[in-house]
């Protein structure tokens, strides 16, 4: 995207140093992320649906921490009059938390973690951020010792922001139990654009336990009841009105439009536009 800077990529891991600069709203922008992220907002308002259909706000001057292996939808949204809005992401690997976990003292909850962690973002972490992008563009090449020890030192910054006490309970817990209600999921995420691979690893599983789990569920394996699932939401966007087949595919998580067509034409024996015809000579 033309709007995101990589200031560090880790490519041997699963871990990144990202800036954002919008100057118009960025409605609908669907994350993948598999690995724990913080998110510091310097101008603006990130807006966010998480997985389960929780909403939350991130406003500037705040930062939130987030748990690994979430699917999420954000609004990004510029400061209203003519402003930017901007922000830094920071994508930490099981390695470095794991790291960096290792010296603390961790007090297990009975309960269930929150789904986010809200940090103060204070004198510490805004003057570490600014400064990311002249230390890493002053640096070749840009190692990924140095990315390692940043978000370290990100880690360290955010716990000392933490008024609470209890981040690194929270962190522990998100990153450790990642057992997510496999049938609470799927019911409500089945049209998204996800693969079986991605909603294995969002459900907490190997692709032969999500699989294994799953029949045991619904009696059918993973591809089929998305298939058929996803053909009856698309049924009943049809028989509603208003929306193309082309939006109606892309809404049910069809990027390939002939993929979308073929599957509704073995499920209901007519395709999508005949069904749509039929539906409109009724009307």
């Amino acid at each position: 995207m033309p709007n995101v800077e990589t200031i560090a990529f880790g490519k041997k891991s699963n871990s990144a140093i990202v800036y954002k600069k919008v100057t118009e709203l960025l409605p609908d922008q669907e994350v993948f992320s598999r690995a724990a992220s913080l998110t510091i907002v310097c101008r603006g308002t990130k807006r966010v649906t998480s997985y389960d259909g929780d909403f939350f706000e991130i406003r500037e001057g705040e930062a939130v921490f987030l748990p690994p292996d979430l699917y999420m939808i954000s609004d990004l949204l510029p400061v209203k009059g003519g402003g930017d809005f901007e922000s830094y992401l920071f994508f930490f690997p099981d390695t470095i938390i794991e790291e960096f976990l290792t010296t603390k003292k961790i007090r297990l909850s009975s309960g269930e973690p929150a789904d986010i962690f809200r940090l103060h973002y204070g004198t510490g972490l805004k003057l570490y951020a600014e400064n990311l992008k002249p230390l890493f563009q002053s640096v070749s090449p840009r190692t990924e010792d140095l990315l390692r020890i940043k978000l370290l030192e990100a880690l360290q910054i955010a716990s000392s922001s933490d008024k609470t006490g209890t981040f690194f309970d929270w962190l522990f817990q998100v990153t450790q139990n990642k057992h997510r209600d496999l049938k609470t999921f799927m019911e409500k995420n089945f049209d998204k654009r996800l693969s079986i691979e991605d909603y294995s690893i969002l459900t907490g599983r190997s692709i032969s336990s999500f699989q294994r789990d799953f029949k045991k569920i619904y009696g059918l394996s993973p591809k089929k009841w998305l298939t058929i699932q996803r053909m009856k939401k698309a049924k009943e966007l049809l028989e509603n009105g208003g929306a193309s087949v082309t939006d109606v595919a892309l809404s049910i998580g069809y990027e390939n439009i002939s993929h979308f067509i073929r599957a509704f034409q073995e499920q209901y024996e007519v395709t999508p536009g005949e069904f749509l015809k039929k539906e409109i000579r009724v009307r």
